[in-house]
């Protein structure tokens, strides 16, 4: 009996326990109602578990029962009737008891999944509610550490911002002597500003320098601040153009800044281009992208008479900066810096030559000549590549060869292994065989370098473009030229187109030769609309609009003139060639059989020697 109520107790507490879980305080009424009888056997603690008097009061009345009817045995009949019917209702209470007893072993378990199921869902909302805050802690975090930062740099914004060393001077400038006369009296204010502010004059807040690339625009801004020996601030232009508002204008701000503390001092905006375009010429929508230029406007509008600092931009495009930018009082002064002459050229090959190992007896004269419209970046890359193409042939040292190679794969493009037909070989051959021709017999054209039929770059197949090199002499660059020497250009350029007719008939001349005519037809165009070189024409100077608008009498006397300019330069082409026929014949076959003849080659040719290959 006893272990029999320590199960009911085990059990009515578990009971208690789990509906304390899920209804709280509550679970003694539901206990009550549900199972009437359990709650007659126990008393509903709020935070204890103990079985009432009434049930150790019933189990003590059956021992004492069961006892008492061992001991007397000699009672009556009536008595122990008596007690045959409280053990039968004992006995009824126990069978109530052990039903009830199932049914809350069955409710308890069905209590105990619930239970379950519900700490379960608990844990998994305190969890995301835990990796809620997290994520939060986090922002927080993260947005601290921002402000953080940015709090840092607006601290030490001035030690994030160092100029660059200034180790070149105009020493190191090779040619442009006429840009370093100019540049070398913003060195001499920056030296010395005492010298013009004595007399009252105010030093150009703004120097603009433009001109092609490659002309050594960068370098020389360095070299201003090397010569004067002041601070470098180096800011590219593009790289103000930022996804965010305001980025560029508040790093423009930042450099001038330190700029002005740390005078006298050069800043310089290479490619100011990119934010300097003429606004008008930009739709609105843009017009965000302003606020950079708009900054730069005020930073130079805003500097003290004499401040110490002066700004040097450069650019490639000067025609598309907006006019606010180049007015008086922000770039002043405007220095062009040009292509290098014949000369500097030299310089520049003996400058960069000096540090590879090369051939003694090279001609760096004849090497400045064929570089005409060369820069010194392009001189530069000419002399790197020559070195590498020495490298890999094996040899020790760069030669001339391996400098017109170069030349030629920078100029042109890289050689193709193409593979022609002979046919279109033959028809290549005499076409430069004929350029070549007509540009050694010319008196007033360019002479002759060299001719070639080896094809380079995309210039495959009939050849698209010229491959016979012209070579001026002398030390001039031919930046202009004379009526003689268009109209020898005119013949140069219709030779191709004659010796074809000539050799392999009218009927059968090739498509190769149209850009050549193309070129010579824009050529005697400007002859007649551009250079005022047409007695017909007069000196009358037509845009292409203004031409497209002309009166019809006047475009078809523009085309007449063009017409008779390309018939007489076709004429005497041709006039040359049947004279030299057998010449032009023999410098074909070489150009087949050498594939590239120089002009000394061509020279030994119609002296009628054979070359010594």
């Amino acid at each position: 009996m006893a272990s029999r109520q320590r199960k009911i107790e085990r059990i009515i507490s578990q009971l208690h326990l789990t509906l304390s879980r899920s209804y709280g305080r509550s679970s003694g009424h539901i206990l009550n109602k549900r199972w009437p009888l359990c709650h007659c056997m126990t008393r509903w603690e709020p935070k204890t578990y103990s079985t009432s008097s009434s049930f150790n009061g019933f189990y003590e009345t059956a021992q004492r029962f069961r006892r008492s009817s061992r001991l007397k045995t000699g009672k009556s009949a009536s008595q122990q009737d008596n007690q045959a019917d409280q053990a039968t209702k004992s006995n009824n209470v126990e069978s109530e008891i052990e039903k009830h007893i199932a049914e809350i072993e069955t409710e308890l378990n069905t209590l105990t999944q619930k239970s379950i199921k519900l700490e379960k869902s608990k844990r998994l909302k305190h969890l995301a509610e835990g990796a809620m805050l997290l994520l939060w802690l986090y922002f927080i975090y993260m947005v601290y550490k921002m402000d953080l930062a940015d709090m840092v740099d607006k601290m030490n914004k001035d030690s994030l911002i160092q100029p660059e060393k200034g180790d070149v001077t105009f020493n190191d400038v090779i040619g442009i002597d006429e840009v370093k006369e100019e540049l070398e009296t913003v060195v001499s204010y920056l030296k010395d500003p005492q010298k013009y502010t004595r007399l009252g004059a105010n030093m150009p807040k703004g120097l603009l320098m433009t001109g092609p690339p490659g002309c050594g625009k960068t370098f020389l801004a360095k070299a201003t601040a090397g010569e004067a020996n002041v601070n470098f601030y180096y800011i590219s232009a593009s790289s103000l153009e930022d996804k965010y508002v305001g980025t560029g204008a508040k790093r423009l701000r930042e450099v001038f800044n330190v700029a002005k503390k740390n005078s006298p001092s050069v800043v310089f905006i290479d490619e100011v281009d990119s934010i300097g375009s003429n606004r008008m010429s930009q739709s609105m929508d843009r017009s965000f992208a302003y606020q950079t230029l708009h900054q730069l406007l005020v930073e130079l509008d805003g500097f003290e008479n004499n401040s110490g600092v002066v700004v040097i931009a450069a650019t490639n495009r000067h025609d598309v900066l907006d006019w606010a930018l180049t007015r008086p009082g922000r770039f002043d002064m405007v220095v062009s810096v040009p292509l290098p002459n014949v000369k500097e050229r030299e310089d520049m090959f003996v400058y960069y030559l000096s540090k590879v190992r090369h051939d003694s007896s090279l001609d760096i004269n004849q090497l400045a000549r064929s570089t005409l419209g060369c820069s010194g970046a392009d001189i530069s890359n000419i002399v790197n590549q020559a070195a590498f193409q020495a490298a890999r042939a094996g040899e020790t040292e760069v030669n001339m060869g391996h400098l017109e190679y170069a030349k030629e794969k920078i100029r042109d493009g890289q050689l193709k292994a193409h593979k022609l037909d002979q046919e279109t070989i033959n028809i290549i051959a005499v076409r430069e065989a004929a350029y070549a021709l007509v540009a050694y017999y010319s008196k007033f054209g360019i002479p002759l370098n060299k001719t070639s039929i080896l094809m380079r770059g995309n210039n495959i197949g009939l050849s698209k473009k010229i491959l016979t090199k012209l070579l001026p002499e002398g030390h001039s660059d031919m930046v202009s030229s004379n009526k003689d020497q268009v109209l020898a250009k005119l013949d140069f350029l219709m030779a191709g187109r004659a010796a074809e007719s000539m050799i392999f008939g009218k009927d059968n001349v090739m498509k190769g030769s149209g850009k050549t005519l193309e070129e010579a037809t824009n050529l005697a165009r400007a002859y007649v609309s551009k250079y005022g070189m047409s007695e017909k024409a007069g000196t009358r100077i037509f845009s292409s609009k203004e031409e497209a608008l002309a009166s019809p009498e006047y475009q078809d006397m523009l085309n007449e003139e063009i017409n008779r300019l390309l018939k007489e330069a076709y004429k005497r082409a041709d006039e040359v060639l049947q004279s030299h026929k057998k010449e032009l014949l023999m410098l074909a076959d070489n150009l087949k059989k050498y594939e590239t003849l120089n002009k000394e080659d061509v020279k030994t040719l119609l002296k009628g020697e054979q070359l010594k290959r």
